[in-house]
């Protein structure tokens, strides 16, 4: 059987998909102004941000998740976290997949690995993967679907110890 997570690694995952999914999330949760608490708001595609119709505060597409302040595109994030998940990739592999800075690769690497040591929510690659593949959900729906799981996770916001 083929390895649904280098089947997914061998998809062109596009910034455009991530954020376009990223915000599509958002929007289930609800996206509320910090600054006001108004709940109505337009997306601003050239800031990449939802801006509040009310006091015109914008919030990043990355705000309140596991990426905020992270300067890195999104498809670095979800790319990094699959070939962590698969469990057979490592920092070095990494950084040469994306040809930037080691420090830069590290910090986003120790980041995830941090969040998923920390969750209790595990993601289960081999679980959630196959279960899209088997379900034949590879010719429409697979790419979205791991690609929707896989930002749903990175969503979340960074857990703290306490």
């Amino acid at each position: 059987m083929i390895n649904p997570i280098f089947l997914f690694l061998s998809f062109n995952i596009t910034e455009e998909d991530c954020i376009k999914t990223l915000k599509t999330i958002h929007l289930k949760k609800g996206v509320v102004c910090k600054e006001c608490g108004h709940t109505e708001h337009y997306w601003k595609s050239d800031k990449k941000a939802f801006e509040c119709k009310k006091c015109k505060k914008r919030k990043s597409i990355k705000v309140g998740t596991l990426m905020e302040g992270s300067k890195l595109p999104i498809h670095y994030w979800v790319i990094t976290l699959g070939l962590i998940l698969s469990g057979k990739y490592r920092i070095k592999e990494i950084q040469n997949h994306f040809k930037i800075r080691y420090q830069t690769i590290h910090n986003l690497y120790q980041t995830i690995i941090t969040q998923l040591r920390r969750s209790k929510t595990i993601i289960s690659s081999e679980n959630v993967l196959e279960e899209y593949f088997l379900h034949e959900l590879f010719e429409v729906n697979y790419y979205e679907k791991i690609l929707e799981t896989y930002l749903e996770y990175l969503s979340e916001p960074y857990i703290e110890y306490s």
